[in-house]
């Protein structure tokens, strides 16, 4: 997997793992690491390199992972 996608809400969070899932994604729910922060507590992590404008409401924070642990790709205004 290549990032971890925060939301606002837990329904966000399965709608969203939904979508990708039919898309072809690989993608998986799991709760949200410690070291970061979110609303609801539940992330997706996902091979999708998700863009701005892929304009789902829900998302909070896209973080890219690498070894290092986890990178601030972007943040939802």
């Amino acid at each position: 997997m290549e990032r971890l996608i925060t939301f606002h809400t837990q329904a966000g969070a399965i709608r969203y793992e939904k979508i990708l899932k039919s898309n072809g994604y690989e993608t998986c729910l799991k709760p949200v690491p410690r070291q970061l922060s979110s609303s609801c507590g539940i992330c997706v992590e996902t091979t999708h390199k998700v863009q701005k404008y892929d304009l789902f409401e829900d998302i909070d924070k896209v973080y890219r992972i690498c070894a290092s642990g986890y990178e601030l790709e972007w943040e939802n205004e």
